[in-house]
């Protein structure tokens, strides 16, 4: 079963958002798991927080049949804190893309945990502010972005999060499927292939199975932030819809 190269010598989870102290004691309240690709770590109906120590996950929506995904996550992230607060009932999933390792604490214990240390309750409503501005600014740009480049700032994102940097290139080792990458980002699969297309036969990227590698970082950010200085476009790859938001 394939495991990226990333996933096994990623270093535990160092969160920013958390003291080591912090991570500590919520290590000591809750359950931990190793995982292996596409196994369901979370559900819609879960109500805990999701520590990710090792490996990779996406965020989907499962709805009239299609899944949707909403967002990648990697080691050092939590997730569930949004739904912890509101109680409101999502159709999101949580599932593996590689073998890793996981925290889960449940609501009972991470109450508990503020409780003994309410100075987390601030840490934690930092954590949500943060996550809401994001999912906000995404929006907007999203909403005045063309499809190739929302394409392309997807996979500038991912670099700059998980790239592993190999000489003059930018490789993201993480088996994210193109049409989970053209869901992300509001297209269809054969529009986000045409997209991925376009970016390849413009010499900013190299596309093999499950990974990308990257090798124009500074043509790929220009385009991302000012499509008007891209490939030539294809209309048949500008087919979109508004990119799904992940609140969870």
């Amino acid at each position: 079963m394939w495991t990226s190269a990333a996933a096994l010598t990623a270093e535990p989870s160092t969160d920013p958002t958390f003291s080591a102290d912090d991570l500590h004691a919520l290590r000591a309240l809750g359950r931990e798991q190793r995982f292996l690709p596409g196994w369901t770590l979370s559900t819609a109906s879960a109500r805990k927080l999701l520590l990710i120590e090792r490996g990779f996950v996406k965020v989907v929506e499962q709805r009239g049949g299609r899944e949707t995904v909403l967002s990648v996550h990697g080691p050092g992230e939590h997730l569930g804190e949004i739904a912890l607060v509101d109680r409101v009932d999502r159709a999101h999933t949580i599932v593996a893309l590689t073998g890793g390792h996981a925290v889960h604490l449940p609501a009972s214990s991470l109450w508990r945990l503020l409780d003994l240390r309410p100075e987390l309750n601030r840490t934690l409503i930092m954590a949500l502010t943060a996550r809401l501005g994001s999912v906000a600014q995404q929006q907007a740009d999203d909403a005045l972005t063309p499809a190739v480049a929302r394409i392309a700032g997807r996979v500038l994102w991912l670099a700059d999060r998980f790239g592993t940097e190999r000489g003059a290139v930018t490789v993201i080792d993480i088996p994210l499927a193109q049409a989970d990458l053209a869901s992300w980002a509001g297209m269809s699969r054969e529009s986000g292939v045409r997209a991925l297309r376009q970016l390849r036969d413009a010499g900013w990227i190299r596309v093999e199975q499950r990974r990308i590698i990257v090798i124009d970082r500074a043509a790929l950010d220009r385009y991302a932030h000012d499509p008007g200085r891209g490939p030539a476009a294809d209309p048949r790859a500008q087919r979109t819809q508004p990119a799904p938001l992940a609140l969870i």
